[in-house]
């Protein structure tokens, strides 16, 4: 078999300590820049595809920044309330049970991360706003550093009056691109690899050539988390000692897209349809249970219905146990301080 690039397990080895796994030169270069924007007090945006890690970059800033030895608290914008912004000015009753309401404070001299900031309700929105504000002119170090991720064109939607524009270019003064899998080359095989040793346990797993194959030509609609997933169920369900493209469900890949010559498919139509895809593979996963479909794709149940909606997903295969319908709100957060175990590099 001919040498596949990005399945040398010794690579692996010495590149694991960067934490984002990667050789490739879209990471090197990502690298780069979270070093150099960790230096800086501006808030910073971080953008890209669905399970791409833009939550694993945000931590990876806050690390390695001045304020590390603070707390990294991380909240999911389709959740958070626009209370979240305004501290409570009177302490709560020192005798008081009640446990008080968590707000922007809880993340003073450290970093808050906003997920998907683009799900931010229009009152949320102009509270977040209204704190930034209060800041301006200040001299000193801002209480918190402000990072935020979309896997939306946030620019776009700002022009079109969905989102604050006054408030975009706030969140917005520096930006990092996260790249989808499929433009990472070699990382595939060091990804792979790294999760089947995870999830090997006392076995000695390993992937057959048509596997490897299969994992260098699949499109990765899911990106990250979709190769995580993909080689944990076929971990779970190998009796030898070798992963299939059977498998790993990639016995008929959908492989990259390779426009022949003269077509055109713009940079947008081809992340909805890797997003449509993805949608698509959860909820037929799931049984079309929204909530268990949401959690494998990282995101809110919020988020997903109203990317079904936005997207043209065919909405039988979504099916919701606590609703009677589709539904545009959702309960679920993900308010984490920094120390509550090892950063996700699945998280978007």
């Amino acid at each position: 078999m001919d040498k596949i690039e990005g399945w040398d397990h010794e690579v692996l080895v010495q590149d694991v300590t960067l934490k984002f796994l990667g050789i490739s030169p879209r990471i090197e270069a990502l690298r780069g820049a979270i070093a150099k924007v960790a230096q800086a007090l501006a808030p910073v945006l971080v953008t890209g595809e669905i399970g791409t890690g833009k939550e694993l970059v945000a931590r990876l800033i806050h690390e390695r920044s001045s304020r590390a030895a603070g707390p990294f608290v991380a909240i999911s914008g389709a959740a958070v309330a626009p209370a979240f912004f305004q501290p409570a000015s009177n302490p709560a009753d020192p005798g008081s049970q009640a446990t008080p309401a968590l707000d922007i404070s809880a993340a003073s001299g450290g970093t808050l991360f906003i997920h998907e900031v683009g799900d931010l309700s229009p009152d949320a929105q102009t509270a977040l706003l209204l704190y930034l504000q209060r800041g301006d002119g200040n001299e000193r170090e801002p209480p918190v550093r402000l990072l935020s991720s979309t896997h939306a064109d946030l620019e776009r939607r700002s022009h079109a009056g969905e989102f604050r524009e006054d408030l975009f270019y706030r969140i917005a003064s520096l930006r990092l691109d996260v790249p989808p899998l499929r433009e990472r080359g070699p990382d595939i095989g060091l990804l792979a690899r790294h999760f089947l040793d995870n999830f090997s346990g006392a076995r000695a797993l390993q992937f057959d050539d048509h596997a490897q194959r299969q994992l260098t030509t699949h499109a990765w609609p899911g990106n990250v988390r979709e190769l995580r997933n993909r080689v944990l169920q076929a971990s779970v369900m190998c009796d030898g000692t070798h992963l299939t493209a059977e498998l790993l469900g990639l016995a008929e890949s959908t492989r990259l897209h390779r426009e022949p010559a003269g077509s055109s498919v713009s940079l947008r139509e081809t992340r909805h349809m890797a997003e449509r895809e993805a949608i698509t593979q959860a909820l037929r996963e799931s049984h079309g249970q929204v909530p268990a479909a949401a959690a494998a794709l990282g995101i809110s149940r919020a988020q997903l219905y109203r990317l079904i909606g936005r997207l043209h997903v065919d909405h039988h295969l979504a099916y919701d146990p606590d609703q009677n319908g589709m539904s545009s709100s959702g309960k679920d957060s993900s308010t984490r301080a920094a120390g509550a175990g090892e950063p996700d590099p699945l998280r978007s």
